[in-house]
């Protein structure tokens, strides 16, 4: 009996977990028929449609002789007690551009990611936007509607590109001096820094680390990198990377550098190098006064 009982509650669990709602398949199914879709194409999206992140965002995508799709779905937020109905559709209008982004972004990262080195640009977060804003002049389109279901509701989008040019740009080398060079590093920065900013150092850390590897060398990402390292309880890596910036950028870095270099390295417990940098950043202080 207990056994049974383990069964239902794993499968209902599942169920939830993999958002398994017959009705909401159908609304869905409405959705995509209404953008003369193939039906073979619309139940392979549906059956295959996954998480994109932790957010319960979903998204699927499809190649077939008709051209290549993404399914993007995203949750709309609750108005909660607001009665404003301006209120909710701000909220609708925003899942909805959400999922319009992703759609293409992520259709996008399926049609180039194969040729571009993924060891070096390891976060889709990034890599997506870059390859879309490659592809998007050549023609991806894409639709979005609201799916209502049991008091739910979800923006849903789907891109798609016809079989003529997704072939035309599966065939194509990528422009990997404008992906490399700059476009990419900038996404990884924005991206590094915004997790950084929310004060989510240990998940910050790995993209400013990538983008060490891609050799960005940017002042800002060495000093915001170092500072995870402190937060997470790795001070000797701070320093090392301390050293590093200084042997590479130091005539590049303002006062205001300086000061928070220093500021990193006492609290990673170097109070030589902090004397020295706060030292250095008073001297660099007068200079940038007398520029002035």
């Amino acid at each position: 009996m207990l056994i049974r009982i383990f069964k239902i509650i794993s499968l209902s669990l599942f169920c939830s977990a993999a958002f398994c709602s017959a009705a909401l398949a159908d609304n869905l199914t409405g959705f995509l028929s209404g953008l003369n879709i193939n039906k073979s194409i619309i139940n392979k999206l549906i059956r295959d449609l996954d998480y994109i992140n932790k957010e319960q965002e979903r998204g699927a995508a499809v190649r077939s002789d008709d051209g290549m799709y993404y399914l993007a779905l995203v949750p709309v937020p609750d108005a909660g007690n607001s009665e404003s109905k301006s209120a909710a559709v701000r909220l609708e209008a925003a899942a909805q551009n959400r999922a319009l982004f992703l759609s293409r972004t992520r259709l996008a990262l399926a049609l180039g990611e194969s040729k571009t080195d993924r060891k070096l640009y390891i976060y889709n977060d990034a890599l997506a936007p870059a390859l879309y804003a490659l592809y998007a002049p050549i023609g991806i389109e894409a639709k979005a509607g609201i799916i209502i279901n049991n008091n739910l509701k979800f923006a849903a989008a789907l891109a798609k590109i016809s079989p003529e040019k997704a072939a035309a740009l599966v065939s194509e080398a990528l422009p990997q001096k404008i992906l490399t060079d700059e476009y990419c590093r900038e996404l990884y920065f924005n991206q590094a820094k915004q997790i950084f900013n929310s004060g989510r150092y240990a998940e910050a850390l790995p993209l400013f680390q990538n983008l060490h590897n891609l050799k960005y060398m940017n002042i800002e990402a060495y000093l915001d990198a170092a500072e995870c390292f402190v937060k997470t309880g790795k001070p000797k890596e701070c320093i090392k990377l301390i050293k590093e910036l200084r042997a590479a950028l130091e005539d590049n870095m303002t006062s205001d550098d300086l000061s928070r270099l220093g500021s990193l390295c006492l609290d990673a417990g170097d109070k030589d190098g902090a004397l020295d940098a706060f030292n250095l950043a008073r001297v660099r202080f007068r200079e940038e006064f007398m520029q002035n």
